[in-house]
C-alpha cells in the first residue's frame, strides 16, 4: 500500500480538513460568525499541517517543500495578525492576501502529491522523468484561478473601504 508515516497521515488529514475549513471561510460572508469560526479552524489546522510538513524528510534533508511550509506559516501568522486590524483597507487586503496565498499552497501541494502518488499521473510527472508539461499546466491553471480570485476580492475590499470612507466624510 502507501508508504506513509504517522506524521504523513496527520499531515494528509489536516490538509483535507484545512481545504474544507478554508473553503467555508473563504466563501462565507466576511465578518460573519461562520467566517470567523471556520477561519479559526483553518488557522489551527494549517498550523498543524505546516508544522507536520517540517517533520517529513523523505529524502533525509530540508528541501524546497519545507521552505514552502515556512513561508506558509509566515503568511498565516501575518494574516492572523491582520484579521482584527481590518479597520483599514491595507490590513483587510493583507489579511485577504495572506489567507488566500496559504489556501493556494494547499492546492499546489495537492497537485504535487497527486503527480507523485497517483499511478496514472506519474508518467506525466516531472518527479519521474517526464518533461512535466501536464503537471505545469495544471499548476498554472490553479494558480491563475487563485490570482483571479485574489484580484476580485482585492477590488471588492478596496471598493467597500472607499465607499465606507465616502459615507463617513459625507456624514
Amino acid at each position: 500500500m502507501l508508504n506513509i508515516s504517522i506524521i504523513g497521515w496527520l499531515h494528509t488529514l489536516t490538509c483535507i480538513f484545512a481545504m474544507i475549513a478554508g473553503g467555508v471561510a473563504l466563501f462565507a460572508i466576511k465578518g460573519s460568525v461562520d467566517h470567523k469560526k471556520w477561519g479559526h479552524w483553518y488557522i489551527y489546522v494549517m498550523a498543524v499541517t505546516n508544522l507536520s510538513a517540517l517533520l517529513i524528510y523523505p529524502e533525509g534533508q530540508f528541501n524546497v517543500f519545507h521552505w514552502m511550509a515556512v513561508g506558509t506559516l509566515a503568511a498565516l501568522s501575518l494574516g492572523w495578525y491582520a484579521a482584527p486590524r481590518q479597520g483599514s483597507a491595507g490590513w483587510a487586503n493583507t489579511h485577504l492576501s495572506c489567507m488566500l496565498w496559504s489556501y493556494y499552497m494547499l492546492y499546489g501541494g495537492l497537485i504535487n502529491e497527486a503527480f507523485l502518488r497517483v499511478a496514472v499521473l506519474r508518467e506525466f510527472s516531472p518527479f519521474f522523468g517526464s518533461d512535466g508539461r501536464l503537471f505545469g499546466m495544471i499548476q498554472m491553471l490553479v494558480m491563475l484561478f487563485f490570482i483571479v480570485l485574489w484580484i476580485k476580492f482585492l477590488i471588492r475590499t478596496t471598493r467597500l473601504y472607499k465607499q465606507s470612507k465616502s459615507a463617513r466624510q459625507a456624514a
